[in-house]
């Protein structure tokens, strides 16, 4: 293609080729790109806002991405198959859209009873430049917090945005404390990686939590089996259902307790998953180099765009966690993998 398509050729591109960059999940949905309109929008512009929706059979909602952003990133010289890979990022990333039966059950909740639904909300961290402006949404360090509806019975989750919360009768602090205090009640899981890895390879039961309750209630936290002569240093920080669990980060108190227990350590993002946890009680410190260039490694090779959270290392130095800043995630990585619910 050696001229530049235009918004309703690139459209037209995007909604006949954009499958072949789903995951496996989305590769039978209904695609269908059009012109929408919104109250206002066409007194701001003359061209049409093209918007892509990916819905997957038997539901009635879906994400939907507006496509003028990716259009003009094509304009500015990025390559096509990174801007469709990036589409399909944000495609992906959305949250498992409602069957009609369920849609009907949330909507009988939101109308008599929405303060039913605060005990349901999550948190979880994603690149800020993956947040869109109807989220809501918290900085957190390099990164952005948002808030999500978990319905685990149901395998369901449902962004929080804006109008979202308006129906609620809300406010957005009201859904950070509800968010934090959930987190909190279920608690966090701690797992030796060696440990882990040995279950997974064997079949056997999965390890116990290392993070019991008398770790959060005594003055000086212990953490039995994390000694350094126990083989492997290394540790999985994530959440009971492994999803989202790299939230954690953001709890200041579960680290100033894992510090106390620890000494400083090196948190790596595994994904927005889960955390790795490194202490660092070598006699010579970690390269933070080398760390950086595994966690850039590991994404580029083994997960998915939309499940990428940061190149960067974090650290705990008894202050607080703090980035150790590494270069961006790159956004031309095709999705390798998928943990949908």
């Amino acid at each position: 293609m050696s001229e530049k398509m235009g918004l309703m050729e690139f459209a037209g591109y995007v909604e006949k080729n954009i499958r072949d960059y789903l995951p496996e999940s989305l590769r039978d949905a209904e695609i269908q790109c059009q012109a929408v309109d919104k109250p206002g929008y066409y007194e701001r512009a003359e061209e049409p806002m093209m918007a892509l929706t990916i819905r997957p059979a038997g539901a009635v909602m879906a994400p939907v991405v507006y496509l003028k952003e990716y259009h003009k990133g094509y304009l500015d010289g990025q390559d096509l198959k990174s801007v469709m890979d990036m589409i399909a990022v944000k495609s992906a990333m959305g949250e498992k859209p409602f069957a009609r039966e369920e849609l009907a059950e949330f909507l009988d909740v939101l109308n008599n009873s929405p303060e039913k639904l605060l005990p349901l909300v999550r948190p979880r961290l994603s690149p800020k430049d993956r947040v869109p402006d109807s989220c809501i949404s918290r900085p957190y360090l390099d990164l952005a917090e948002t808030y999500y509806l978990d319905f685990a019975e149901k395998h369901l989750t449902c962004t929080i945005r804006k109008p979202l919360l308006a129906r609620m009768g809300v406010t957005s602090a009201q859904v950070e404390e509800a968010a934090k205090e959930n987190m909190r009640r279920e608690g966090p899981v701690l797992l030796r990686m060696g440990d882990l890895t040995d279950a997974l390879m064997s079949g056997a039961d999965e390890p116990s939590n290392l993070l019991d309750s008398a770790f959060f209630q005594c003055d000086e936290p212990r953490l039995p089996g994390t000694e350094p002569e126990k083989g492997l240093d290394l540790f999985v920080l994530t959440n009971k259902e492994k999803f989202f669990g790299a939230a954690y980060l953001a709890d200041q108190d579960l680290h100033e307790r894992i510090y106390k227990a620890v000494g400083e350590y090196y948190i790596l993002p595994s994904s927005v998953h889960e955390l790795l946890i490194l202490p660092n009680r070598q006699a010579s410190p970690y390269d933070v180099n080398a760390l950086r260039g595994m966690v850039r490694d590991v994404n580029q090779t083994q997960v998915a765009g939309y499940e990428q959270l940061s190149n960067n290392v974090y650290v705990n130095s008894g202050k607080g966690v703090r980035p150790v800043f590494g270069e961006p995630l790159k956004r031309d990585i095709k999705p390798l993998r998928h943990r949908g619910r």
